[in-house]
């Protein structure tokens, strides 16, 4: 399936892709996160608590939180809350 802005992706420069827990989907683009969850986009960006708009990758720990590399630092989303470590 081919997805763009025009569908919700926060942008189509997207630079990683991850597949969570539940098989959501998880865009990492130069303009915050997009999660697919089979029906719907849900961005995030520096608005919602992501340290830097541009991700280079995400990874999921065994806490089921994801890990964001950004070009602010690292940042920890447990879903609800970003919580940011720079460098």
């Amino acid at each position: 399936t081919h997805y763009s802005e025009k569908d919700g992706l926060s942008n189509n420069y997207v630079t990683s892709i991850f597949q969570d827990h539940n098989d959501d989907m998880w865009f990492g683009t130069s303009n915050g996160i997009s999660k697919w969850d089979e029906k719907t986009f849900t961005n995030y960006t520096n608005k919602e608590g992501l340290n830097n708009n541009v991700v280079y990758s995400i990874i999921e720990d065994d806490s089921k939180n994801l890990w964001v590399e950004t070009g602010g630092g690292v940042c920890k989303f447990d879903g609800k809350t970003f919580f940011n470590y720079s460098s």
